[in-house]
């Protein structure tokens, strides 16, 4: 059982029923970088990907559910917790992404959203 998952459900009858959100976050068109980059530049994108999610759930108070595939399933005590983290991560995504050369457009500075 996760930390934050063993914390929220201290002193609980499992069994439990709770109040939660969840948080879906995934890569777009990653499909397309497995077609135009090599393996090891893809998987070097993945992990990002992933580094920064649970670095931002962490600092939420959320819980990485699972990943699977291009995506990741986040828990939250509440939407108190969930909307920030949403937030959080488009910025810490979008700010990794100008830092990423092979996530830009050719002949662009930039890139809509890619994760």
């Amino acid at each position: 059982m996760p930390i934050a998952e063993s914390a929220f459900l201290a002193g609980e009858k499992l069994p439990a029923r709770r109040d939660m959100a969840v948080l879906f976050v995934e890569m777009v068109d990653s499909t397309a970088l497995l077609l135009t980059r090599q393996p090891e530049g893809v998987l070097g994108l993945i992990q990002a990907f992933m580094e920064i999610v649970v670095d931002v759930a962490v600092q939420q108070c959320g819980d990485v559910h699972d990943f699977e595939g291009n995506g990741a399933m986040l828990y939250f005590a509440g939407v108190r917790e969930a909307l920030p983290a949403a937030f959080n991560l488009r910025t810490a995504l979008n700010a990794r992404r100008r830092d990423l050369p092979e996530l830009r457009r050719r002949g662009s500075r930039s890139m809509p959203a890619r994760w």
